[in-house]
C-alpha cells in the first residue's frame, strides 16, 4: 500500500501502532510522518471520519485525512500523524500530578463535540446524512438485547438478568430520546485521546477513532469515559465530573 505514494526504492520506515481493535494503524516515516491507517471492520468509516474532521479542525485536535484509496482489497487512508501517547497509558502508568488539568481538557473536548449540531438524531452515512433515526425505545432495545449476549449470559446468573432488565424498565423513560442531536464520538476513552508534554504542561494532542459516530446524547461519551474508572486513580472520576458540572452538567455520585 505504501508504493500507491512511495516508489519501491524510496520506501520509508515504518512501524505498527499498537492499541488497534480492528482497523491497522502504522506510522510512515520519522522526520515528518504520515499514518497508513486500514479500514479492516467498515471500509465506509474513512469517508465519515475525513468529513468529520474537516468539521472539526477549527475546534478540536483531531488528525486530518489526506486521501483515501482502495488497494489489494482494502480502503486505507493517509492521515495527519498525532503525536504523543494515549490518555489511558499516561494515567495508569505515571503518579499524573496534573490530573486535574488534563482532564479538564477532557470536559472541553467534550463540550466542543457536542456543540456540533445535526437536523435529528440518528445514524451517519458518508455525507454526515441521518439515515436512520434513533429513539428511546432504540436504547431500550439495545440494552435488552445486551442481556441475552452469550457472554453476558456466561457470568450473570438468570436472576441478575432479571434484576438488571427490571431497572431497564423502570427507568427507560430516562434514556436519551430522538430530542436530543449532538455529535457523539461513541468511542470517547482515555485509549482514544493522545496527550503530549508540552514545556511541562501535558496537553490533549489528537482525538481519534471516529468511526461510530452519530447524532445523538452526549451521556453516550459521559458513560464511555466513567466505564474506566475502576481501573484509573481515584482523581480520574472527582476530575472528569467536576470539568462537567462546570459545563452545565448535573452530576450526582450515588452509592451502591
Amino acid at each position: 500500500m505504501l508504493h500507491v505514494f512511495y516508489t519501491k526504492d524510496k520506501t520509508p520506515h515504518y512501524e505498527i501502532i499498537d492499541g488497534g481493535c480492528a482497523n491497522i494503524n502504522i506510522k510512515v516515516g520519522i522526520n515528518a510522518p504520515r499514518l497508513l491507517r486500514i479500514y479492516v471492520r467498515d471500509p465506509s468509516a474513512a469517508n465519515r471520519e475525513q468529513k468529520l474532521a474537516q468539521k472539526l479542525i477549527d475546534k478540536i485536535p483531531i488528525p486530518q485525512i489526506y486521501q483515501i484509496k482502495e488497494k489489494f482489497g482494502y480502503t486505507f487512508a493517509i492521515a495527519e500523524f498525532s503525536p504523543g501517547i494515549t490518555l489511558r497509558d499516561f494515567l495508569l502508568h505515571n503518579k499524573a500530578p496534573h490530573i486535574g488539568q488534563i482532564m479538564f481538557e477532557v470536559d472541553v473536548m467534550l463540550n466542543s463535540i457536542s456543540s456540533m449540531k445535526f437536523d435529528k438524531s440518528g445514524l451517519l452515512n458518508n455525507d454526515l446524512q441521518i439515515t436512520k433515526t434513533i429513539t428511546q425505545e432504540d436504547y431500550i432495545d439495545f440494552l435488552k438485547s445486551t442481556l441475552m449476549d452469550d457472554y453476558v449470559v456466561s457470568i450473570l446468573s438468570e436472576s441478575e438478568r432479571h434484576q438488571i432488565d427490571r431497572i431497564i424498565v423502570l427507568y427507560g423513560h430516562l434514556l436519551p430520546d430522538a430530542e436530543e442531536k449532538n455529535l457523539v464520538h461513541v468511542d470517547f476513552d482515555p485509549s482514544n485521546i493522545l496527550v503530549e508534554d508540552v514545556n511541562g504542561r501535558m496537553e490533549i494532542s489528537g482525538i481519534l477513532d471516529w468511526e461510530f459516530s452519530f447524532s445523538g446524547s452526549t451521556l453516550c461519551d459521559v458513560a464511555n469515559m466513567l466505564r474506566y474508572k475502576d481501573y484509573m486513580p481515584p482523581e480520574y472520576e472527582d476530575a472528569f465530573l467536576k470539568g462537567l458540572s462546570s459545563k452545565g452538567f448535573v452530576c450526582l455520585k450515588i452509592g451502591v
